[in-house]
């Protein structure tokens, strides 16, 4: 009960994890976002190519989440801003290494869930571009940075 009550909590703290909208894959309006909402990576870190998507062996993706390219407004009209994730997903029956993308992605990681572990919670330290991570077969690790964009 404790991992699926932390679940639904990150889930409802942060609006880049509950869309209103479908991802578009295209660069945010502000001038200073020069990522788009969302980006498949391959685990070494590369983003990934219309080839990639065809490969038959391909059991690990990462998924970059921006929260500072949130195109809707709340239900205010104001902006949203959020923290922005990388979600690591090991499909495969092995262990799978994933490298952290460039520092455009972000300078410094924290994980906020690892599947293996049973409350959710991970004792890592922080991850730095490039850091490999080992992600154990079939499951998931989600990694977060502050937002780059003012509340």
């Amino acid at each position: 009960m404790d991992f699926t009550r932390y679940v639904i909590g990150l889930r409802a703290a942060h609006p880049v994890l509950r869309r209103r909208r479908f991802f578009q894959g295209g660069t945010a309006t502000r001038d200073d976002q020069p990522l788009p909402d969302l980006v498949w990576l391959l685990p070494d870190g590369r983003e990934m190519s219309e080839e990639d998507w065809q490969r038959s062996d391909a059991h690990s993706v990462a998924v970059f989440l921006n929260g500072d390219a949130i195109a809707e407004p709340d239900g205010q009209g104001r902006p949203v801003v959020d923290d922005s994730f990388l979600l690591l997903l090991n499909g495969y029956w092995e262990p799978v290494g994933f490298r952290l993308p460039g520092p455009v992605y972000g300078e410094r990681w924290t994980c906020l869930l690892d599947t293996t572990e049973p409350t959710g919670l991970s004792d890592e330290p922080e991850y730095k571009p490039g850091d490999v991570l080992r992600v154990a077969s079939r499951s998931l690790v989600l990694l977060t940075r502050p937002p780059r964009t003012a509340r």
